[in-house]
């Protein structure tokens, strides 16, 4: 990831933790086919780059950070996989 998009990223990531469940969109959104997994959307969505979390507990957790969809679909979909795998190995 180049260092201004991880700039970008670390940013949103900084403000999800301090508002965390309260952040709306366009910051964050749901996976259309999973109701387990959000997505924090850096930049307003601007971003070419999404970050995988989930409710968990009393709080979240970050599983994964990939490509946006409309970047790389097979990308995405791959980060999305990881990031359920990784939730659903939290859950054993």
């Amino acid at each position: 990831m180049p260092d201004d998009h991880r700039f970008v990223v670390n940013t949103a990531l900084a403000i999800w933790r301090r508002l965390g469940r309260d952040l709306q969109e366009p910051h964050v959104s749901a996976l259309l086919w999973s109701s387990e997994l959000r997505l924090l959307c850096p930049d307003s969505g601007r971003s070419p780059w999404r970050v995988f979390w989930a409710p968990y507990g009393r709080g979240a957790i970050v599983l994964c950070v990939g490509p946006s969809e409309q970047t790389n679909s097979s990308g995405y979909r791959f980060a999305a996989d990881t990031a359920l795998a990784r939730l659903r190995a939290l859950a054993l």
